[in-house]
């Protein structure tokens, strides 16, 4: 007997308990060392499950005649007597126990079993279908046989494990520990992402179900291996009614995993394994400084913080190269130095000349070795006295026709941000340098500071000029205030966004759409939406930033069409995009402003439900949430198309711009086929709290408190970059820059974001900055899906990554970004991997693959092993696991 026999017959006592304790421990422990002794226990367990199954059918096709020296007799659960005979005798060194030979004679029993069933397939000149095969298995799971042997052993395929695994119960889950076995093999699918984040929560999808794709409950076991083999995370789990299951895991959590294997608690259900790697996401860096306007011959000081992308905290210290240039693009002496971060911190400061001839400086902060983008802060220099009021008139509309209402507020404070309430206010407006008659030319802000603006624009204005005055006066001083009346005049251009990505036949979508004038500007709109026979099927009306959306059915074959009614200067119409019947899903988001811990409610369409999706978000180019979607979780919606609604967790640190997108997994890998963006507000805050009893003159010293807390009021330590200026300069200035938060998350997430006028307020609370937000997202987050490789989509990903940061500054500044670190997602692009894009593995071909070759096969009798064994050939390439195609029939 060769060496390769002699394993494989002791492979086969162990899988029937024969061999002695000591020699048991022994193996296993060889088992979970030696990859090729796992494999080998694998398959013969694969051989085992499938003979006890054959053993429990009930065929009258076929006899045993037992010999005449019967020594016993086993009745199974089906009622069939099996009389056990003698083995033939054998030399001493190959003498068993009785009781070897008993479970000898079992398996040649089953083996003939199984010839039968083969020998019959093959006379019907076809080999069994998937259906007849689960068929089988479910009439052979409903006799529960007198013995079981080592089920969990069989559905987890050993792979090495720790050194404290030196028995099988260290190695494997008992029956108790692992839940009911399923009587079926169980076709396993699992989601996961092709790289894993050091920086967050990461995601595994599990689906389990019958051959047929009914949902199965089971259990099932999650192991997690390092390169070398050893097991960092063993985990049981199990899949709920709709055999559906999500499991998460951290960097903490799973150590140096490299591979991860999930088994069903099943018969004949191979694992599903799959490697993957951690990386850590980039770094951004903020710029700001203590003033948005200096005076010549004062000092400027800035500062940098360099944060990691994704969680926001300080991985390690950075270099920061500090360079400043005047509007003129020449260095400012002594402006130019290098500093190491202090905690994610770099400042310097510099003193602008006295007889500076400059209006404007731009400072950049840039990284030397490429570790983050180029960042970059505009200043004004000018000689100007600071305001004694903060004054601010926000109209309600982003434009006007002539004879329309202008209607707006005026807010009025002092510069420590107290209401200036009893002011007496003076006002006056003009259109075409012409002064437009108001009812109301005085007034009193309220004690709120405030006063209500109202009045009608002239019928005609010509050359598109107005503008309100307002004149602030008290006893002291008098302050004047001039906005802007935006008058439309000329062609409006309307731009549409399906929500999701097309307009889908059959379906209701949402569509996004923004309008603006010639020069950029937004424009106020309001339409009609009509078919192609002129019914009118939406209304269409701008709310903020020149955006709105609306809700549409549409009809196969149908042609849609807004026509403006407002501006009623254009009498413009404007296409629909075209109807698609290729587009199969819309995505719906049931909110698109989020909690800190909120999930994402999800609402899934299709006229009919022909294929499996996956449903994936990522944030700062990560994914932070995962969940596989089959046909059976839709269901019939009211307008007789199917809906499925999912609630998709997210990552607790996942905060900010998440991009959603549904994958169609029937593919390999899956492609896109919808998408959108959402906002979540971020889980973590810090607040602080300034206490100062103090009220000192310009030059004294300021002494004052501090108190920093977190979200849940609990004090924290910081650091904090702290600068005590009048109020009155800030007042006097409107500095729109983008704050922090807005930056971190906002700014580096959208394409030309710098564009927006004020993104300051889309992060802040209530109502209409939500609404605001969400329809920036709408028009801005927008992706068209056309049909590309892995790799291309992967350097699309990376190019897009690059613009949205290079977005921040110039685009004559691409040296220091052509350093930053995208070498993780740029290694990506060329192997074909890209880190958004989950892989999809299940266990079918396998399990399809290995029924039949053992069905189909010759069986041969082996006297020297003892058992009746399928014989393979030994060059034959064993199936694999690959992505999950569609269900057939």
């Amino acid at each position: 007997m060769s060496s390769n026999e002699q394993l494989e017959q002791t492979l086969w006592e162990l899988a029937y308990q024969l061999l002695p304790p000591e020699e048991e421990a022994a193996l296993l422990q060889n088992i979970t060392s030696d990859p090729a002794v796992a494999r080998a226990y694998a398959k013969v367990q694969l051989q085992v499950d499938l003979a006890a199954a054959a053993a429990k059918c009930d065929d009258t096709r076929g006899r045993v005649v037992p010999p005449d020296d019967a020594i016993s007799t086993l009745n199974d659960d089906a009622g069939t007597d099996f009389t056990l005979a003698k083995k033939p005798a054998a030399d001493a060194s190959r003498k068993r126990s009785g009781a070897r030979r008993v479970a000898n004679w079992i398996v040649a029993v089953a083996a003939m079993g199984l010839l039968v069933m083969s020998a019959f397939a093959l006379t019907q000149l076809r080999s069994p279908t998937t259906r007849q095969l689960a068929a089988l298995e479910e009439d052979a799971g409903e006799q529960e046989a007198d013995f079981e042997f080592g089920r969990t052993a069989a559905r987890n395929q050993p792979g090495p494990a720790t050194a404290s695994s030196a028995s099988a119960s260290s190695m494997f889950a008992s029956p108790a520990e692992a839940g009911p076995a399923t009587t079926g093999p169980v076709w396993t699918t699992v989601t996961a992402a092709p790289v894993w984040n050091e920086d967050t929560t990461n995601f595994i999808s599990v689906r389990t179900s019958s051959l047929d794709g009914t949902p199965a409950a089971t259990s099932f076991e999650l192991k997690l291996y390092d390169e070398a083999g050893v097991v960092q995370l063993r985990e049981m789990h199990r899949t709920d009614q709709n055999g559906a299951a999500q499991v998460e895991f951290t960097r903490a959590q799973a150590g140096n995993t490299s591979r991860l294997e999930v088994a069903a608690n099943a018969p004949l259900s191979p694992p599903v394994a799959t490697s993957g790697r951690w990386i850590r996401s980039g770094h951004l860096t903020h710029l700001t400084t203590d003033l948005p306007s200096y005076k010549p011959g004062e000092t400027v000081s800035y500062r940098s913080l360099s944060l990691s992308r994704l969680d926001h905290r300080v991985t390690g210290e950075v270099a920061v190269e500090f360079n400043v240039l005047d509007d003129q693009g020449n260095p400012v002496p002594g402006a130019q130095h290098v500093v190491t971060s202090e905690r994610g911190v770099g400042a310097g400061k510099f003193k602008i000349p006295a007889d500076a001839t400059y209006d404007a400086l731009t400072i950049f902060a840039r990284s030397p070795e490429g570790v983050f983008p180029e960042q970059r802060r505009h200043v004004d220099v000018r000689d100007v006295e600071a305001p004694r009021w903060k004054k601010e008139l926000k109209l309600t509309r982003e434009s006007y026709e002539p004879g329309d209402r202008v209607k707006g507020r005026l807010s009025v404070s002092s510069h420590d941000g107290q209401p200036a309430a009893g002011k007496k206010l003076i006002l006056s407006a003009v259109a075409d340098r012409q002064p437009i008659p108001l009812d109301t030319k005085t007034g009193i802000t309220d004690a709120d500071g405030n006063f209500e603006l109202d009045f009608l624009l002239p019928p005609t204005v010509t050359l598109g000029e107005a503008a309100v005055q307002v004149q602030v006066a008290d006893d002291q001083q008098v302050e004047q205030l001039v906005t802007p009346i935006p008058i439309h005049a000329g062609q409006v251009t309307v731009q549409f966004f399906a929500e999701g990505g097309e307009l889908a036949a059959g379906l209701q979508n949402d569509v996004y759409f923004q309008a603006f004038d010639a020069q950029g500007e937004p424009v106020h709109l309001e339409g009609r939406v009509v078919d192609h026979s002129d019914r009118e099927v939406a209304q269409a009306t701008t709310v903020h930033g020149g955006r709105g959306r609306f809700a549409l059915t549409t009809e196969a074959e149908a042609a849609y069409r807004l026509i403006v009614d407002k501006p009623a200067s254009t009498q413009q119409t404007f296409p629909l995009p075209v109807v698609s019947n290729d587009a199969a899903v819309v995505l719906h988001t049931v909110s698109n402003v989020l909690g800190p811990t909120d999930d994402i409610e999800v609402t899934l369409r299709m006229r009919q439900p022909d294929r499996s999706l996956v449903l994936a978000a990522a944030c700062r180019d990560r994914l932070v949430g995962l969940q596989a979607i089959e046909r059976s979780d839709f269901s019939d919606a009211a307008d007789g198309t199917s809906e499925c609604r999912r609630s998709l967790q997210l990552a607790a640190e996942a905060g900010g711009v998440i991009r959603l997108t549904v994958y169609d997994s029937t593919h390999a890998p899956p492609t896109p086929v919808a998408e959108r963006l959402v906002y979540r507000r971020p889980t973590r805050r810090l607040d602080v709290k300034i206490e100062s009893t103090d009220a000192p003159q310009p030059g004294e010293k300021l002494a004052f408190r501090l108190q920093t807390t977190d979200e849940s009021g609990t004090p924290t330590a910081a650091v904090l970059g702290v600068s005590v200026v009048n109020q009155a300069i800030l007042n006097a200035v409107q500095d729109q820059a983008p704050n922090l938060v807005t930056h971190v998350f906002l700014m580096s997430e959208i394409q030309g974001a710098n564009e927006l006028e004020d993104a300051n307020f889309y992060l802040g609370p209530g109502a209409d900055a939500a609404t605001a937000m969400d329809l920036l997202l709408g028009t801005r987050g927008w992706r068209r899906f056309e049909e590309i490789g892995p790799s291309q989509l992967a350097r699309a990903n990376t190019a897009r990554l690059k613009s949205s940061m290079l977005a921040m500054g110039d685009t004559a500044q691409r040296q220091s970004l052509e350093k930053y670190d995208f070498d993780d997602d740029d290694r990506l692009a060329r192997e074909g991997e890209d880190p958004l894009v989950p892989i999809v593995l299940d266990n079918r071909e396998t399990i399809e693959n290995e029924r039949l070759a053992l069905a189909t096969a010759p069986i041969t009798s082996s006297p020297a092993l003892g058992y009746a064994q399928a014989d393979r050939q030994a060059d034959a390439p064993r199936p694999t696991q690959r992505s999950r195609r569609a269900l057939a029939g």
